[in-house]
């Protein structure tokens, strides 16, 4: 049996000094050293990694195109799956697999970021949600018993919904359909218990906009999930980082 570490962190790079994103990397490499980071708003160029256990993506902002979204797996070389997107931000959703030689499997990884966009005078995340996951049917039903991990900054949450709306809940829902299971779920959590992951200082509601959902048969090896919202983190990112661990 093995043990994996499983991180998923919003780093804030837009937002951040060039010494912050430095010390953001820094942090998860030599502090946090968890197996498997799949990582949005980021920059992986701010450290030395192995090309071969990475794979990264800039969010498609034209000339802005200085972050985006990934998967880094420091003890593991990772594969590209190329799937054909018809959503409107590209790099914003990334997918790779690592093979794991003691429990002689892959494990399919998904990086996904909810990028808002504009309709009328309103910004919505959930019509590229939907498109991502419109994409992601064939993966998604092909690794239904296999081990895959779908983790990011989702910026959805059930506390948008309310009893006049609930378009929140239809996306996960989706999600649902595919037997992913969210780490919250699995340690016992009902859907109104929240955990903060975003820290807005002109907002009361603690929101949970950060996610690790498990296939149903990676769910099996589920063990503990964490969310760190050190002094540190807060100074670096907007959001916490949530840390799953699962025994293999």
């Amino acid at each position: 049996m093995i043990d994996l570490k499983v991180a998923t962190w919003n780093m804030n790079y837009w937002q951040n000094s060039e010494a912050a994103r430095k010390e953001a990397w820094q942090y998860v490499l030599e502090q946090l050293k968890p197996d498997i980071f799949l990582f949005q708003e980021g920059n992986p160029t701010q450290t030395k990694l192995d090309k071969n256990k990475l794979i990264y993506s800039a969010l498609d902002r034209g000339s802005r195109s200085t972050w985006g979204n990934g998967i880094y797996c420091p003890n593991y070389d990772i594969e590209p799956i190329f799937i054909e997107k018809s959503f409107s931000a590209q790099g914003s959703l990334v997918l790779g697999s690592i093979y794991i030689p003691q429990i002689k499997a892959s494990i399919t990884l998904i990086s996904l970021y909810g990028v808002l966009e504009t309709i009328g005078s309103t910004s919505w995340v959930m019509p590229n949600l939907h498109r991502m996951i419109s994409d992601l049917t064939g993966t998604l039903t092909q690794n239904r018993n296999n081990y895959l991990i779908l983790a990011g900054d989702f910026n959805a949450s059930l506390q948008w919904d309310s009893s006049t709306s609930n378009h929140h809940e239809i996306f996960f829902n989706r999600l649902k359909a595919f037997g992913l299971r969210s780490v919250y779920q699995l340690a016992g959590k009902t859907d109104d218990d929240y955990e903060q992951t975003l820290n807005k200082d002109n907002s009361s509601i603690p929101w949970q906009n950060d996610y690790i959902f498990l296939s149903k048969t990676l769910s099996q090896n589920f063990d503990s999930y964490e969310v760190i919202k050190t002094k540190q983190l807060k100074s670096l990112s907007d959001h916490n980082l949530l840390l799953t661990k699962l025994k293999l």
